[in-house]
């Protein structure tokens, strides 16, 4: 016992001396040490429960802040010699006289600029058990300092931009910040961001500086600007987070990407992000903490392939967006790609790999300039609708090119692969994705860099299926595996904030949430039901109605929806509904066909104005009416219907399949 002291003491002498040597030591107690733990442990357990009812806490904050207090402790001797700059800040024109002898000046460099990023570092490993964004942006901002920490080549022009760093860092591990992490997120990732930008900018300054020298700039004003621009974007947020401004932090994140040349390569419009469906806050948590683990695990046998499959109206899609506007929010989202039924005129799956290779060049400014190189070197690449030279010489080369990983997650979101076409259509896509070309000089996927994630979703169907089973690098999750009990439970949140304050009680609400077997879109369509007037009835009338329908089986449940909806527009039993005659009937019936007809059959969606437009070129007089006069009542059934010049479509692939399915839509 004794010895185990005396080693104890002479440690504490050893620290005490090192500290005592430290320039501007600042000897902090470890007792404010074990405050600050005590602090955010108590107030993380706070947050993490206090922020999502009803969702449950995955670990205990208290045994992870136990398991990250040794790192905390390995750290504390530098930490109490970290001291704030003094004396006259460090311009980039005196360094640029005389750079070494300004670094040598910068005494403790080491602890001065750099301790922050390795405190937060070990501290955010630990205790980030909050919402799956909150943590995801933690992770970004951890990613972040590990590129500075590992950056050797550190020009002597960049130490201002690493003391805003410093203050940064410090800022967000800052006790009380930590305990607002939860209510804060959408500033914290505008931080992630702008970290991140910083990073590469620091990454890429050599290359930057001889990219201005050939544009013939200064290279001392043009660092100095863009560091004060930076350092004004982190003061701002830095303000915001103190103001506890929660809602849309619209400040522009800075970024030194100078403009290349890609005009003129194909991009797919439309195909990308749609917040609109996005999951509704508190909901599918179990399986979004589940997919951004997965998102940001590291290790050389980590899945580089997440395939969610499920049927029609499970809520795949909701999954994948919301994913992506989280790791967009907080920089990390590479591209999202949906593919939609509606748009098969478009040809999507020809321009897959492309978009993406401009998405990425977009975030990256390694990336944009391999990819200038690429298309520069062969102009026939910009318009080449070969997917597997795009996958080649503008995905994977200029990757290989460019500055590599950066430990930083890079999402890639694939949506609704299974509307890409037919089996032909998307074959090669699906054996690039599953590394299967038959071709061995084609590049798989596992030759990305590392940090690589791609998130596919679909229906299972054969051809999807077979290529994915079994393969190695593929991690595969099923909609029908989310217990029961949890989707009930966010239906009911769903249908409980759909339909409040119209007089129905939390039973009724639950009573919905069972009936909807899991399927979103069904819980979706009735609660669109339900909120609409219908003649004569009541909401509780319109509720009774969509309770008292029985299918047989999953499908029917939303084919089912599907028919009373329509039954609603164009009623069959005349004895009820006085005021159509048969005549009436069938002319509706008449029209409603063949408005859908033209609105399945075009090419591409068309807007109100075109439809009209193309109705009085038809051959009938019968078909000479206004498209508005069957589809105003379809809103819950089709997008743009109130707007003349958006472009008329089912709202889910499932009402297509209905209205071509003539066993179920007569």
């Amino acid at each position: 016992m004794k010895k185990g002291k005396s080693s104890r003491n002479s440690a504490q002498e050893t620290r005490t001396s090192e500290d005592a040597m430290a320039p501007g030591g600042s000897h902090r107690p470890r007792s404010k040490i074990r405050k600050f733990l005590g602090n955010v442990k108590d107030k993380f357990r706070t947050s993490a429960q206090a922020a999502m009812p009803g969702a449950e806490v995955e670990a205990d904050p208290q045994s992870a802040l136990r398991d990250a207090q040794p790192a905390l402790q390995d750290a504390q001797p530098a930490a109490s010699r970290m001291h704030p700059l003094s004396g006259p800040a460090i311009t980039v024109t005196s360094v640029g006289k005389d750079a070494q002898a300004d670094l040598d000046a910068a005494d403790g460099f080491q602890d001065t600029y750099l301790q922050p990023l390795r405190i937060f570092d070990a501290v955010i490993g630990e205790i980030a058990n909050v919402h799956p964004y909150a943590k995801m942006a933690l992770g970004v901002l951890s990613c972040t300092a590990k590129i500075i920490l590992a950056q050797t080549d550190r020009d002597a022009a960049v130490l201002q931009l690493l003391e805003k760093l410093c203050e940064v860092y410090n800022f967000v591990t800052q006790n009380e910040k930590l305990s607002q992490i939860e209510s804060m997120s959408a500033i914290l990732g505008k931080i992630s961001q702008q970290t991140r930008e910083c990073a590469h900018f620091i990454q890429n300054y050599s290359e930057t500086k001889n990219f201005w020298k050939r544009l013939g700039k200064n290279i001392v004003s043009e660092t100095t600007d863009t560091i004060q621009k930076y350092s004004d974007v982190f003061d701002r947020l830095m303000q915001n987070f103190r103001d506890q401004v929660a809602h849309d932090v619209a400040i522009h994140i800075h970024r030194t990407d100078e403009i290349l040349d890609l005009i003129g390569m194909t991009y797919a419009d439309g195909a990308g992000l749609d917040t609109r469906k996005q999951c509704l806050q508190g909901t599918r948590t179990e399986i979004l903490s589940e997919i951004t683990e997965w998102i940001k695990s590291t290790g050389d046998n980590v899945q580089r392939v997440l395939w969610l499959s499920g049927p029609a109206g499970k809520g795949k899609s909701a999954i994948a967006h919301t994913i992506a506007k989280w790791f967009e929010d907080a920089g990390g989202l590479g591209s999202c790609y949906s593919f939609d039924r509606q748009r098969e005129a478009d040809r999507r799956h020809e321009k897959i790999f492309s978009t993406i290779a401009r998405d990425l060049a977009d975030r990256d400014p390694g990336m944009r300039r391999a990819l200038a190189d690429a298309v520069q070197a062969a102009s026939s690449l910009k318009k080449t609708a070969d997917i597997i030279q795009q996958w080649q010489k503008l995905l994977v080369e200029p990757l290989k090119k460019s500055s590599g990983s950066t430990g930083e997650p890079i999402l890639i979101m694939i949506d609704a692969l299974d509307e890409s076409g037919g089996v032909e259509t998307r074959r090669d896509l699906l054996r690039i994705l599953a590394g299967k070309h038959p071709n061995p000089a084609v590049p798989k996927i596992t030759d990305l860099p590392g940090n690589f994630r791609f998130i596919v979703t679909s229906r299972a169907l054969d051809d999807i299926n077979d290529e994915f089973q079994g393969v190695q690098h593929i991690r595969q999750m099923s909609m029908d595996e989310i217990p029961t009990a949890l989707a009930e439970r966010d239906i009911h949140a769903y249908v409980s904030k759909e339909l409040e304050g119209r007089g129905f009680e939390d039973r009724q609400f639950a009573a919905l949430a069972e009936k909807a077997d899991g399927l979103f879109e069904w819980a979706r369509l009735a609660c669109g039901y339900i909120k609409e007037r219908h003649l004569g009835l009541s909401p509780i009338d319109s509720y009774n109605a969509v309770m008292s329908r029985d299918p047989a089986e999953r499908r029917n449940l939303l084919y089912s929806i599907y028919e009373l909806i329509l039954t609603e527009i164009m009623p069959k039993d005349t004895s009820t509904h006085a005021q159509h005659s048969e005549k009436s009937r069938l002319t509706a019936l008449a029209r409603f066909r063949s408005v859908m007809g033209q609105i399945l059959g075009t090419a591409e969606p068309l807007p109100l104005t075109s439809l009209n437009a193309m109705r009085r070129h038809f051959p009938t007089k019968e078909d000479h009416f206004d498209v508005e006069l069957v589809v105003n009542s379809m809103g819950s059934l089709l997008s743009g219907t109130t707007n003349p010049d958006s472009p008329i479509r089912p709202l889910h692939a499932s009402f297509h399949d209905f209205l071509t399915d003539k066993p179920s839509s007569g």
